[in-house]
């Protein structure tokens, strides 16, 4: 079971940077209007208090985070990160102790970034907040019991089974037909998902919506054919899902910068 340590409610402005910081617990970080960017790294001594700011401390910037509206990390005890918001920001953080079972759970949701699309753990946000605010007979074991009901929550959303063949099966798919006329709709039900949670589950697990990582699939592709064959450009739009040449080099020179002729040119 968890322990609620604290709970508070910060408001940023825009462009607003929280130092490199660690906690002596979990936090679980839930941005309920926010946009902006989190860099951390596990840091090698403990924090000796809740939060312990650490003056001029490095953080290595190829392990970031993205958050936005209604997305929360988990992060664990003494691992150094900052907060860099873009516009102003609305943040809630819960800070908690977690037994030995709860920790190897933890362990493999700790430092993603989760999007909450249908409120179901904000309404658990909500409930820590009126009964913080309350003060009820009985209040700090009806945190902790929130708290737990919570961490559950996310462990059973994110362990869900698909119905269908899963996220690894349609990425498979899309690499395979990636020149054809994909529907992300049907993605989804070839899935198993809903298609809501279809896109948010893909772009989790692959950087990109599923839109994006079909045309980007397919600009890779292009750029292979271009760099390796003779073939007329026609060919290697229509064989690439482009049954309309003009399209194919609007959609090329939009996202290279150079028309098809120019980069099989060799200037890139």
């Amino acid at each position: 079971m968890a322990k609620l340590l604290y709970f508070f409610l910060s408001n940023f402005e825009e462009k607003h940077t929280v130092p490199s910081h660690k906690h002596m617990c979990y936090e679980l970080v839930y941005y309920t209007h926010a946009k902006g960017k989190s860099y951390y790294q596990k840091a090698s001594s403990p924090a000796k208090t809740d939060i312990d700011f650490t003056e001029n401390a490095a953080i290595d910037r190829s392990n970031l985070l993205t958050f936005s509206d209604n997305s929360f990390i988990i992060f664990p005890p003494n691992v150094l990160h900052d907060e860099r918001t873009e516009r102003a920001a609305s943040v809630f953080s819960v800070g908690f102790y977690a037994d030995t079972e709860t920790e190897k759970d933890l362990a493999r949701f700790a430092l993603k970034v989760f999007t909450d699309t249908d409120f179901f753990i904000w309404k658990y946000i909500k409930s820590l907040k009126i009964e913080f605010s309350e003060k009820k007979y009985g209040y700090k074991s009806m945190l902790d019991c929130f708290v737990t009901e919570m961490l559950i929550s996310v462990f059973r959303r994110n362990n869900e089974k698909p119905n269908g063949f899963g996220i690894d099966y349609v990425v498979r798919y899309i690499d395979e037909y990636y020149m054809t006329d994909i529907d992300v709709d049907s993605l989804a039900q070839m899935s198993g998902y809903s298609p809501s949670r279809f896109r948010v589950l893909f772009k989790e697990n692959m950087g990109l919506s599923p839109k994006s990582y079909i045309l980007n699939k397919r600009l890779e592709h292009i750029k292979d054919d271009l760099r390796s064959t003779s073939a007329p450009l026609t060919q290697v739009a229509y064989e690439n899902g482009f049954s309309d040449y003009y399209q194919f080099s609007a959609f090329f020179k939009k996202n290279v910068g150079v028309s098809p002729k120019e980069f099989r040119a060799g200037r890139e």
